[in-house]
């Protein structure tokens, strides 16, 4: 079986962390990727 990979940008905000875990309950492996600087 091959594996998928995916890279999530943005992955503490609302839309990656959601991406991210719709990935993961799917088999993908998953790497998040953010900025966590606050202005």
């Amino acid at each position: 079986m091959s594996s998928r990979t995916a890279v999530v940008t943005g992955s503490s905000g609302l839309i990656g962390s959601e991406t991210a875990a719709y990935l993961d309950a799917r088999g993908w492996r998953v790497h998040g990727v953010d900025n966590n600087m606050r202005r």
